[in-house]
Order: structure tokens, then sequence, then C-alpha cells
């Protein structure tokens, strides 16, 4: 039975959900082709070139907007954030890293789930293949960054290493093969709509399904973003990309 409390909740992270959304929507024209860098100054995200770890964030949250309104209105950005990360695998512009997974699962792999296009999945099986450049056998990890060649560099690993390794798990997914030898695996067989098909559209708004644990007795405060001294009614100040 839905409580006063689930009502209200369910209002609160409906409005914060709006909110965000219609910040990635006015930050659209500010990071068409650029990307927001990995630290704000003054809490000011000034645009930079897709280069650093952190670039796929923003086009990943495009698709998350695209899914939570079911609207085309961030195809356009999307399509030339897509062409940036592919012309990034190409030239190989700061890849020397386990951040390829981060960088072409919220990119490559998120464009082939939504729109189903064998380029991007082509794109993430590539994205993947230079991952495993990093990986030791030896070891069995893949180095988090450094010269492979270096004996002081070999090695380092931090738990971020796997949070990157999902893209690993895609491209086996799709290909049938052990990414370390490159040998054919035995796939079990799946049920439908797992994480590997194409997801299809939602045809009913995620914040109506939306089903959250009660944690607190309290309804969560509306000025839960911290604002820091002197930006007071500024809603967004600590968060605003432009």
């Amino acid at each position: 039975m839905e409580t006063s409390y689930d009502v209200q909740l369910s209002q609160w992270v409906a409005e914060q959900i709006d909110f965000t959304v219609n910040q990635v929507r006015k930050n659209t024209k500010t990071f068409d082709t650029l990307v927001p860098p990995a630290a704000s100054e003054q809490l000011v995200y000034r645009p930079e070139a897709n280069h650093d770890w952190t670039a796929s964030f923003w086009t990943g949250m495009l698709f998350l907007s695209k899914e939570l309104t079911g609207s085309t209105e961030f195809d356009e950005t999307i399509e030339k954030q897509l062409h940036s990360f592919q012309e990034r695998l190409d030239q190989r512009i700061g890849l020397e890293t386990h951040d390829i997974g981060f960088l072409y699962s919220l990119t490559a792999i998120a464009d082939y789930r939504v729109n189903g296009r064998e380029s991007s999945k082509k794109l993430a099986i590539a994205a993947a293949d230079l991952l495993m450049v990093r990986y030791s056998p030896k070891a069995q990890i893949i180095q988090a960054w450094g010269n492979l060649d270096d004996p002081q560099q070999r090695g380092r690993i931090i738990i971020d290493c796997l949070m990157n390794l999902p893209l690993l798990y895609f491209a086996s997914q799709m290909t049938g093969m052990n990414p370390t030898n490159k040998q054919p695996m035995l796939m079990p067989s799946r049920p439908r709509n797992t994480s590997c098909e194409t997801t299809p559209r939602r045809t009913t708004p995620i914040t109506s399904t939306l089903k959250l644990e009660r944690r607190s007795a309290a309804i969560p405060n509306k000025a839960m973003p911290m604002i820091p001294a002197g930006q007071e009614g500024k809603r967004g100040a600590s968060t605003d990309l432009r």
C-alpha cells in the first residue's frame, strides 16, 4: 500500500530527474562536439577536447536523458560525440589507460543497446581489443596506466580496473571469444533481453515505475544539492556545466 511518504518521495525524485535532464538540455549547445573536463574551475565546467578519462560521462548523460524523455532532441549531439570517440580510437588519443572501459561503455555500448547500430558494436569491440593490450597474462591483471615495458610501472592496478571490465564482457558476449587468448568460449544460452542485446525503447516513463526502498522516516530535503557559501539561492550552482 502506497503511503504519503511514498507519494512525496516519488514526487521529489521526479522533480530531481526533471531538473537534471533540463541541465543536460541547456548544455547541449555548449558541449556539442566538446566535453566537460574532469574538474570544474570555480564551479564551472569549461569545454575541452575529447582526451581525458571522464569524456564519456557527458555522452552517458545524453543517453540517459534520451531514454528518460523518449525524445530525439539529444540525438544530434550524441551523433557528434560518437564521431569524436571513433576519431579518438582511430588516432589513439589518451588511450594508454584502463579507462578505455569507461570511455567506450558509455558511448559505443550505450549506442548499440539504445539504437542497435552495428557500427557502435564494432567500435566497442575494437576498443576492447585495445584495452586487452594492457592485460598481463602472468599477473592476470589490466595495468591501470604507465608504460607497459617499464618494470617500475608494471603491475599497477586500482579498483577502477575492475570497473572497466564490462567492456571486455560485452566484447566476449558479442564475439563468443575469450579476450585473453582469442579462443572461442562456451557461451551459455541467454534469456531474452539480457544486457548484451539491444534495449527496447521504453514506452513508460522511468519515473512512473521507479521503486525506492524506504531508507529513513524523513522526506529528503529539497535543497539537497550542496551549495557553497555565497551561492545560496542559485540552484544547481554546484553542478552547472555552463
